[in-house]
């Protein structure tokens, strides 16, 4: 077969393929090119979830009419002009790339204005041939892309409906837009305006973004010698889909296997993976650590050093959702007024203002919060000034309840005991005693996973089990911790070794041990219908108030919920 050079359309196209994958590729691209133009206000306008027509529109810095031709021109960037450039390069874009790429397979018109300039300009193609137009703009830049994939009808049969290209570009648009709380973004699909952003704080952005509360959020700012770290992150979120976490470097979005590694340790232990909260990682690094020429997306960055990338957004986030104040999480049972929708089934069988309940009927939710000092707040010497109150008695021999001064607390029993042993374990850990069974047990497992465990058998012996492996399946047990004597040792075993395999190999022990301390604690907590004393019962209120993380238990649930007067009384419509 013989060789031949390709056209520079076809290269084009095929060069467009690593950049243009859907319309919000073209939303990322033009919104970092009219960030690194200086911008304080942006509008992109969207129909048909871009496919049919993207608008965006700046007041930035303008592009000069004899560089019109040149920015559709393949490598031809305003960014950078040297090697020494690309290595300081710290604007979102670089490579000269994108218009180029978008013109390949798109229709495309830019218009600009200098600020200086007494004229606007207009760059568009006619017969073929790209020419430059007066035109009356404002100052800044406007880009119109229309018909995407018009010219590469393959292409486009790949595209989702409009409701899911817009969602797409919506995404876009937040992860932009958290980045630069200075700047003011708005966002129209099919002419409405969706969502408009004005200046704010990066906290009030980050709030507004995911219809937050204030204290809802939490910040925090380490530095760790030439790395720094500013984090976000929210309360978890009652919700079981997917939330989303965000990470930057030097302000660009990235997706990097070990920052998604750290992230998904330090929620161990300390968050429900059904109810996560939103986070928002900036790592800030001087360029020479980074590589972030790997691919034409810029999504992927190579840090020289991954053990200090993961140290450290590990260690941030762990502070920040760890602490021994027992109202620094608090979550509030909450009722709002929520119209049923039309052929709902819901019964509602009471007969006072019936046929208002049906209108207006009250849904439960579960809201969580960042630290409100009114939990535990009192003057007096009863001992309703604790911030878990004073015991009232148990619900179904499963749940304790209790009373302080704003309203009613109702615990978990076993997710407190729970989070209450993991800590008391993690503190006296070289002081978990071995019971030597009369008569060994064995457990058999799959023949892969045992030898996944094998490098860790040793750690296991040093709390309290003493165990060995026999043959390729068989492990036997000889002795346990004193503390799950009387309790399904064998199954605390079993779950442990899947645990640490499930952390796979390169697994620390920091994390193994989390992972034995963990299933001991759980196996060993106080289990649902089980009778307590009012003194047991006292003794739990007065020990999750003191123990670090008490708000939560070692699977991120909530170990106890509020019910305020307030809400209590809308429940009742006391006062109506």
């Amino acid at each position: 077969m013989k060789i031949t050079k390709l056209s520079q359309k076809l290269i084009d196209q095929i060069a467009a393929g690593e950049i243009v994958e859907r319309p919000s590729s073209i939303v990322k691209e033009l919104l970092e090119n009219s960030i690194d133009a200086g911008a304080d206000k942006i509008s992109v306008k969207l129909f048909e979830g871009g496919s049919r027509l993207i608008i965006v529109s700046d007041n930035g810095t303008g592009i000069q009419k004899d560089d019109l031709v040149l920015a559709i021109e393949n490598h031809a960037t305003s960014k950078i002009s040297t090697q020494e450039d690309l290595q300081n390069c710290m604007s979102h874009g670089f490579r000269g790339e994108a218009l180029a790429a978008i013109a390949s397979v798109a229709n495309v018109k830019i218009r600009s204005k200098e600020y200086h300039s007494e004229n606007g300009f207009e760059l568009a193609k006619t017969n073929g041939d790209w020419d430059v137009f007066l035109s009356p703009s404002h100052s800044g830049t406007e880009i119109i892309v229309e018909d995407l994939f018009h010219n590469v009808p393959a292409r486009k049969r790949f595209l989702k409906n409009n409701t899911t290209e817009f969602k797409h570009c919506q995404s876009i648009f937040a992860q932009l837009s958290l980045v630069y709380p200075r700047i003011e973004f708005s966002l129209f699909h099919q002419g409405r305006n969706v969502s408009l952003l004005r200046k704010s704080s990066g906290l009030s952005r980050f709030a507004e973004i995911f219809k937050l509360k204030d204290e809802q959020v939490k910040v925090a700012s380490r530095q760790f010698e030439d790395l720094k770290i500013n984090l976000f992150i929210s309360t978890n979120q009652e919700t079981s889909k997917n939330v989303p976490s965000f990470v930057y470097v030097n302000k660009r979005p990235i997706k990097n296997p070990t920052v998604s590694y750290a992230i998904k340790n330090a929620f161990k232990n300390r968050v429900h993976e059904l109810y996560k909260p939103y986070l928002l990682v900036f790592i800030t690094i001087p360029n020479h650590c980074i590589n972030f020429n790997v691919h034409p997306n810029k999504k992927e960055v190579h840090f020289k050093n991954n053990n200090a990338i993961y140290t450290a957004v590990y260690s941030v986030i762990c502070d920040l959702l760890s602490s021994n104040d027992p109202s620094e999480r608090r979550n509030k049972l909450i009722f709002s007024n929520s119209k049923l929708r039309d052929g709902s089934k819901t019964e509602i069988k009471r007969e006072v203002d019936s046929n208002r309940l049906t209108k207006d009927f009250l849904f439960p939710k579960l809201e969580q919060v960042f630290f409100n000092p009114s939990l535990i707040g009192g003057t007096g010497q009863n001992s309703i000034e604790y911030g878990l109150g004073y015991p009232i008695g148990q619900l179904n021999d499963t749940y304790i309840l209790a009373q302080n001064t704003n309203g009613l607390l109702i615990i978990d029993t076993h997710a407190a005991h729970e989070r209450i042993l993991l800590e008391e374990l993690k503190q006296n850990n070289n002081q978990l005693y071995c019971q030597k069974l009369a008569i060994p047990e064995c457990i058999d497992f799959d023949e892969g996973n045992l030898k996944l465990f094998k490098n860790r058998i040793e750690i296991i012996n040093q709390y309290g089990f003493q165990v060995k492996i026999v043959g390729e399946t068989t492990l036997i047990i000889e002795g346990i911790p004193e503390i799950l004597t009387g309790k399904k040792y064998t199954v605390a075993l079993h779950d442990i070794v899947e645990g640490i395999v499930h952390l796979e190999s390169v697994s620390s022990i920091a994390e193994t041990v989390d992972e034995i301390l963990g299933n001991i604690a759980c196996k060993s907590a106080i289990k649902a219908n089980r009778k307590l004393t009012i003194t047991e019962i006292e003794y739990i209120l007065r020990k999750i108030e003191s123990t670090k993380n008490g708000g939560i238990c070692n699977h991120g649930r909530p170990t106890w919920i509020e019910l305020s007067m307030k809400s209590l009384d809308k429940l009742f419509y006391r006062g109506k």
